[in-house]
């Protein structure tokens, strides 16, 4: 079922389907539900889901893809298991040019 999740979200981005703000941020959160799931196949699903979803919906909308680095981030500093830290950090890695640019930089 999760998997089937993370590639419906990255069906939508490869279709650009427009997306209301509301939309994005609870597209956000399952996303980072997913990344942080302890099978690995889900977290590698949700990473591609997030690749794709990121060039389509995070250049729109910087700041609300800046808080959702950090929210990636905080999951990926505060989590003690590694299985989370792992795919919180796959999730950052997927990210597009842009909003690494944006927080590297920042």
């Amino acid at each position: 079922m999760r998997g089937g999740v993370c590639r419906l979200l990255r069906s939508l981005a490869i279709s650009c389907v427009p997306l209301t703000a509301y939309q994005i941020k609870t597209y956000h959160k399952t996303l980072e539900e997913m990344l942080r799931q302890p099978k690995e196949s889900i977290q590698l699903d949700a990473k591609e889901a997030l690749k794709e979803y990121s060039k389509i919906y995070h250049p729109k909308d910087l700041k609300e893809a800046n808080e959702f680095v950090k929210v990636l981030l905080k999951s990926a500093l505060d989590n003690q298991t590694v299985d989370v830290s792992k795919g919180c950090t796959m999730g950052i890695g997927s990210l597009c040019r842009e909003v690494i640019t944006e927080n590297v930089l920042a």
